[in-house]
């Protein structure tokens, strides 16, 4: 009779078989040949039996020899030690090795897929996790050096679940959504389990949560100050005195300072980040020419956040109020978090026209004088590098 299943009973706590299933059969089959009574006997199936082993005070490596004692009939109409005399079987060696229970760190390793229309995908939090695995003690030590890891599809989270959700306290604008991952997502890859998936079983798993931003354009709701950098190399010949700033329907002089005089909004970011440093952004634009298509000297611009050490603690604390910690380390948690979050807002900032596309703007050495304009039809946006450091 080939393949038949064999049951280990009797396990010590501490102690596992390499290939033991769950519910306590080896994972190889074993074939035996019976002699007894030949009308029971010819009418059996490998499905009709199982044999069962008691591993109770049985050597490391344990050489198992079986007799009828160890027949369980599956057939309840079959009374195999009744109708068998003997059994012989193939070789069935059995290794029980030692158990060990281990935390094996987990890191979110993937985010994948496209987020719904209307949303960007922010960050996921926690993003840490321990996965609590019993096993040989072999293959976890191997686990717990190389770590696990979880990924998750955004392409599984839907627009109307978003639409649904409201912001949590801490976004008082409500556009950043908060989608809490449901159980059956959470789920992590343990290559030297018998299944491979396992539930995700650190308590913080409760709290995994994917966060999106709602897209949409937020008022500048101020005129953003214009800066000329002069570099020094050029100084004599280029400087504030033989090439200031020309006044126009785009820029004028606020008190003394140019400032661009249009409606602006910005994308990519939140309300409560741009309530924080709308009064720090400026337009920089660096006075070194570099000729273009037609000849005409172009100046480069950026999108510049004067004293973001300042900025980013102020939008730390703005979105902590209220906020209550179980205990210190939650505290920090959430610092980092959001501190990582107001760096990846000003690495997205970008302007807009009302319309919602890219402020484009054309800035050129004229005639002993700085133009900048509005060109709709030209490609020229804030150089790469925007939104660089500046601490006033």
């Amino acid at each position: 009779f080939p393949n038949v299943p064999v049951r280990v009973f009797n396990l010590e706590a501490d102690q596992t078989i390499e290939g033991l299933l769950p519910n306590g059969v080896l994972n190889r089959r074993l074939t035996i040949t019976l002699t007894g009574s030949k009308g029971v006997i010819e009418n059996l199936e490998s499905s009709d039996i199982e044999v069962r082993i008691d591993a109770q005070n049985q050597p490391r490596n344990w050489n198992v020899q079986l007799s009828k004692k160890n027949l369980i009939s599956l057939n309840p109409d079959v009374d195999l030690k009744k109708y068998v005399r003997t059994i012989e079987h193939s070789e069935l060696i059995i290794d029980i090795l030692p158990v060990v229970t281990e935390k094996i760190p987990v890191t979110i390793s993937t985010v994948y897929g496209d987020p719904p229309e209307g949303y960007q995908f922010l960050d996921v939090e926690p993003q840490y996790f321990v996965q609590t695995v019993t096993g040989i003690q072999e293959d976890i030590t191997k686990l717990k050096e190389k770590g696990l890891s979880i990924t998750f599809n955004l392409g599984r989270v839907t627009k109307s679940e978003l639409d649904h959700l409201k912001g949590s306290s801490q976004n008082y604008r409500g556009d950043e959504v908060h989608f809490p991952v449901p159980d059956g997502w959470k789920y992590v890859h343990v290559p030297t389990q018998i299944h491979h998936e396992e539930v995700l079983n650190d308590p913080n798993a409760q709290y995994l949560t994917l966060t999106f931003l709602r897209k949409q354009l937020i008022p500048v709701g101020t005129q953003l100050p214009i800066r000329i950098f002069y570099p020094y190399e050029t100084l004599q010949a280029i400087n504030p005195v033989t090439f200031p700033i020309k006044e126009n329907s785009l820029v004028k002089i606020r008190d003394g300072v140019a400032v661009l005089d249009t409606p602006l909004y910005v994308s990519q970011v939140s309300q409560a980040f741009i309530d924080v440093v709308r009064s720090n952004i400026e337009i920089s634009v660096i006075a070194a020419p570099s000729p273009i298509g037609n000849g005409t000297p172009s100046l480069e611009w950026s999108i510049e956040l004067i004293n973001q050490p300042e900025l980013e603690d102020t939008f730390v604390q703005v979105l902590s109020v209220g906020q209550k910690n179980d205990d210190l380390s939650d505290g920090k948690k959430r610092e980092m978090r959001l501190r990582r979050r107001f760096r990846e807002y000003v690495s997205r900032i970008t302007l807009n026209n009302a319309d919602g596309t890219p402020l484009k703007l054309t800035c050129e050495l004229g005639k002993q004088e700085i133009v900048i304009n509005k060109d709709e039809g030209s490609s020229v946006t804030p150089d790469s590098n925007h939104s660089t450091e500046h601490d006033g």
